[in-house]
């Protein structure tokens, strides 16, 4: 009765609440991901269980950068993702993760999230949540503990910003200043209203203090998207939203080379096109181009509704292919000048003899039947469409000229078009500059089949990933566009039965052996040799330069896709059964959709193999070469506990484990080994007969070889004291056989649980090593094991 007149005094309470769920149900109609389910806590909170989390791994400070749930013990619908994240990750009051986009992998859902604090986004905070039929499976990225009494208001207003930014950038002309780069704007995005003008976005910026970066502090600030014509930069400013301090001014292009020393500021023209409406069949034509790289190719061009008239724009796929040749001509008072030019055709047969000139305007032809040749390759391989998967209109800028990047290409995500940097070297103009590198004859035109989708590539990276542009990040841009470069290579050989060879970059622009080679990093034949081995031979500490750095993650592609036997530059043996490129490319895909701006390689790793697992099984023979040609290129596993300091090879190692119905001869594997392809089945209440066998070294004489083995009989991730099914010692340097009884619990939890092999070579007096312990000299394998119930 007290409930009731309460309710009946408080009539205005139930008002507003009736019209909180209303607005509630009017948000969620007809909207993808999380929904009016997503808004259940209200009544039924997300609530920590110990039993909850089966796996996870951490960041130095503490933060969960990846979870394994036990859905089958505690399950957690997908719909309550966002409240997961926050009670999971411990986020404070004031942090929400607000939903982005979803993407279905085989019979998983991936659900990508931003952080935000008070409504406001939190640079680099991003997380995803895999489910499957409903139900969350996994959790992976990167949130950040932005404390509760961080200032969220600003002192400076955004077009104050904005001033200081451009006094900081201090070019002569910006993009936006160019009435025809605005009118080409608004026909690209199909809105009168689209500009170049910079919106700044108010965001929480970790900011890092000093050279070191190791100590960092949460910043409000405004970022910039600037682009400017004179100098032909584009950069990403993050502004102090307070003191007005210039926290970070980065280059926003992804280059395919290195950069030089830039003349004349370009001056864009266009033409109209709107005689003719670019979805109507009678204005898209097929034409054959005699490209400069890939011989005769069809190509489709446009009419713009006019006769003996094809210009090099494709309306068929997505928003349209428009690619423009950039030319240096000189106005009456003799000053050169940098146009841009529709290429227009009169019968729509590109030949030879019109267009392989002093000027390479055959190099157009490669780039504009390049772009179709990468729309296709995504749209058919990984159902993308186009660069952000939302078809939208995809511009090729072929010879911008700019001396700063001489002779080479660029994807910028400012203006969100390609730029094919080069000034051909019979041109008159061309000479007239006088820069060696113009003249190096071993450089062609950047618009080959495996630079263009490379470049494209970086758009794609950039819209699923958001890769900052230093360190690892930056190595994991380059590698995935080489990996698509491969990718793009292999299909049109398949489909059009062409012959490229795609483990090389670059091979077509820069006689003698290209770029790079995927294959054989190290070859002394291409211009940039780099490292096949993490943090080995030729690795670049010092500059962490991404296209050097990048071939590890490349010739781990390779590896997978080829296979390989052999051993690394930590001497460390492998052998890995190749799964074709086409399996390959499918892993990197799904992987991609996992990492985010500040991931690396040990990321990279672990989620290609979360991505093989949802794509072929958990326990596939993809997993397992998946696995192995990541220990081939030494990219260590997110583990805690690991013999051999890193990749280094140990003289005392695991060499067999038996369990069950499964024995795993493994020999050195360099200090640490996933085996979680593997399968050991056992059934509660029944003993089982372990065998162990380990080999050492006459080299440590007094050493002694030290087992132990826990099984996370109940599931939540760690491993206990009670759990410890194995502790003994083997007596001798050299190694030998351990066989041990162990018996599972009857009230072990059916299911797949963890299990760790831990053999450290210490002096006999030494204390055993913890679950979680890394050592010098022995190894640590990791398994999963099939726990059932026993009936007769």
């Amino acid at each position: 009765m007290r409930l009731l007149k309460l309710l009946k005094i408080n009539s205005n309470i139930k008002i507003l609440l009736s019209m909180f769920m209303i607005s509630i149900l009017f948000s969620c109609k007809d909207k993808q991901g999380p929904g009016i389910e997503s808004w259940l806590w209200v009544l039924n909170p997300v609530q920590l269980d110990s039993k909850a989390l089966s796996e996870r791994t951490y960041t130095s400070d503490g933060r969960i950068t990846f979870a394994k749930f036990n859905s089958d013990l505690v399950p957690y619908s997908r719909k309550q993702a966002p409240e997961v994240l926050k009670t999971y990750l411990q986020l404070p009051l004031s942090s929400e993760a607000t939903f982005l986009r979803s993407a279905r992998v085989g019979n998983y859902d991936q659900d990508r999230f931003q952080q935000r604090y008070k409504g406001i986004r939190v640079e680099n905070g991003i997380y995803t949540v895999v489910s499957k039929e409903n139900t969350i499976e996994l959790m992976m990225g990167e949130f950040h503990q932005v404390p509760e009494n961080f200032n969220s208001s600003p002192k400076l207003s955004e077009s104050e910003a904005l001033s200081k930014t451009l006094k900081h950038i201090g070019a002569k002309k910006y993009i936006w200043e160019s009435v025809e780069r605005e009118a080409a704007l608004k026909r690209k995005k199909n809105d009168p209203n689209a500009s170049y003008f910079p919106k700044g976005e108010l965001l929480v910026y970790e900011h890092s203090l000093g050279k070191s970066n190791t100590k960092k502090e949460f910043r409000l600030a405004y970022k910039f998207g600037i682009a400017s014509i004179d100098p032909p930069i584009s950069r990403y400013v993050y502004v102090d939203s307070n003191s007005g301090e210039i926290l970070s001014s980065k280059d926003a292009r992804r280059y395919e080379g290195v950069q030089f020393p830039s003349p004349k500021p370009p001056i864009e023209i266009d033409i109209d096109y709107s005689r003719c409406i670019i979805d109507r069949e009678y204005c898209i034509e097929q034409g054959t181009a005699m490209t400069r790289f890939s011989g005769l190719q069809s190509i489709t061009t446009w009419t713009a509704g006019k006769t003996n008239h094809f210009e090099l724009k494709d309306n068929s796929r997505g928003g349209g292919i428009y690619t423009y040749s950039w030319e240096f001509v000189k106005d009456p008072l003799e000053d050169i000048q940098l146009l841009n030019i529709p290429m227009i055709d009169t019968n729509n047969s590109w030949s030879q003899s019109e267009y392989h000139d002093d000027y390479n305007h055959d190099a157009l032809l490669d780039a504009h039947w390049g772009i179709e040749m990468t729309y296709d390759y995504f749209k058919s391989i990984h159902n993308r469409l186009s660069y952000d998967g939302d078809n939208s209109r995809i511009f090729n800028n072929v010879h911008y000229f700019n001396a700063f990047v001489a002779n080479n290409a660029y994807w910028d995500p400012v203006t969100e078009e390609i730029y094919y940097v080069y000034c051909p070297h019979k041109n008159s103009i061309c000479k007239g500059f006088n820069l060696p590198i113009l003249l190096d004859p071993k450089y062609e035109d950047f618009t080959s089949l495996d630079i263009v989708s490379h470049e494209f590539g970086h758009g794609i990276n950039g819209d699923l990933a958001g890769f900052n542009l230093d360190m690892e990040p930056g190595a994991l841009d380059e590698g995935f566009s080489d990996i698509w470069n491969v990718g793009v290579n292999n299909y049109v050989n398949k489909v059009l039965g062409m012959q490229k060879n795609i483990w090389l970059v670059g091979d077509e622009t820069v006689p003698g052996g290209g770029m790079r080679s995927v294959s054989n990093p190290k070859s002394t034949t291409v211009m940039s040799p780099g490292p096949n081995t993490y943090h080995g031979d030729l690795w670049d500490f010092e500059d962490n330069e991404a296209h050097t750095n990048s071939l590890v993650l490349s010739h781990w592609f390779y590896t997978l896709s080829k296979g390989k036997l052999g051993f690394n530059d930590y001497e460390c043996t492998y052998n890995v059964s190749g799964i074709g490129i086409e399996k390959a490319e499918r892993i990197a895909y799904v992987a991609l959709l996992f990492l985010s701006s500040t991931s690396g390689y040990t990321s990279a790793r672990t989620y290609a193999i979360i991505a093989a697992k949802l794509l072929y099984g958990l326990f596939s023979s993809e997993v397992k070469s998946t696995i192995d040609a990541w220990d081939a290129v030494a990219v260590p596993a997110e583990t805690t506990s690991r013999g051999g300091q890193g990749m280094v090879r140990p003289r005392h190692y695991i060499a067999s484990v038996k369990l069950s119905n499964v024995t795993n001869d493994s020999g050195n594997d360099c200090g640490y080994k996933d085996n979680s392809y593997l399968l050991p089945t056992v059934l509660r209440g029944v003993t089982y007969n372990m065998v162990l066998l380990s080999q050492g070294s006459a080299s440590n004489p007094s050493k002694v070889h030290k087992w132990r083995v826990w099984i996370d009989f109940n599931q939540n991730g760690s491993f206990e004291s009670s759990e410890m099914v194995v502790q003994d010692t083997v007596n001798s340097s050299f190694g030998g056989t351990l066989q041990k009884s162990i018996k599972i619990p009857t009230n072990a939890l059916t299911g797949y649980a963890k299990m760790r092999v831990s053999m450290k070579a210490a002096q006999s007096g030494e204390a055993y090593q913890g679950s979680s312990e890394s050592f010098v000299e022995g190894e640590v394998e990791d398994y999963i094991v099939s726990i059932l119930d026993f009936s007769l």
